[in-house]
């Protein structure tokens, strides 16, 4: 797992560091579609809240490619696979 912060691209240390608006991107295919990760950005996604699961907040993501609302991050993910990052944006 790979989370950075844009300008310092400071790692963050835990999910409660995460914040609303932050946007996780997903990389699943490689520039011919295969199923691996290439190290670009094939989705995104914006963090739209946060629920909490065994004690721990989770964020909540949405994104419009096939309308999907508050979903825990890992929704996408599993169904996915490859790499992720989040990048932070700032105010």
């Amino acid at each position: 797992m790979v989370l950075t912060i844009s300008s310092t691209q400071k790692k963050y240390s835990s999910w409660t560091d995460v914040e609303l608006a932050d946007v996780f991107l997903f990389d699943y295919h490689d520039s011919k579609m295969r199923e691996r990760p290439d190290g670009k950005a094939d989705h995104a996604a914006i963090v739209t809240g946060f629920t909490r699961e065994d004690r721990t907040d989770v964020p909540l993501i949405s994104y419009h490619s096939n309308n999907r609302l508050d979903v825990p991050w890992y929704f996408f993910y599993n169904a996915q696979g490859g790499d992720y990052w989040v990048q932070h944006i700032n105010r």
